[in-house]
């Protein structure tokens, strides 16, 4: 398994804990913070192994602060407006991501020689605790302008 295999593998799981969690029509909260782990795990992991070992390799990467500030939208309540603009976000972040020449195949190729010490760096990277402040309402506006900062519209994305 390559790096990119393992870190798109861990998109799909993510979506699927995503969809769970707002499956009954209503936000499980308990599931949506699994959902929220899961994610900030992989955030940390994509800020502290994957970005570091990219620029390490072929200097910064073009999409490197839309990513981090894209990672924003994990602090406020999951409203039905937030919920929809995560979902919408998550579809755009993860293009960046995953799609021919972006942020997985450029660590692929950067890092062929290291891919099961690099895979096994990932699987073990630990989860995060949540904060308690992660259903802050007072987050959503620092949401919405990180997410304008990143070149996305919250509304449109919150379909509203």
């Amino acid at each position: 398994m390559s790096p990119s295999e393992y870190l798109t593998s861990d998109h799909r799981r993510l979506e699927a804990l995503f969809a769970a969690a707002l499956e009954p029509g209503e936000v499980d909260l308990a599931r949506y913070d699994e959902f929220r782990i899961g994610l900030l795990r992989h955030i940390a992991i994509e800020e502290t192994i994957v970005l570091p070992l990219v620029r390490e390799h072929k200097g910064s990467f073009f999409a490197d602060r839309q990513l981090h500030l894209e990672h924003a939208l994990l602090v406020p309540p999951p409203t039905p407006e937030v919920t929809r603009a995560l979902a919408a976000l998550l579809k755009k972040h993860n293009l960046l991501e995953e799609t021919d020449r972006t942020l997985y195949d450029t660590l692929d190729d950067c890092c062929r020689d290291k891919h099961p010490e690099l895979v096994r760096r990932l699987a073990e990277h630990p989860a995060p605790p949540l904060s308690k402040n992660i259903n802050n309402p007072d987050g959503v506006d620092p949401a919405r302008r990180a997410v304008q900062r990143a070149g996305y519209d919250f509304d449109k994305l919150a379909g509203g």
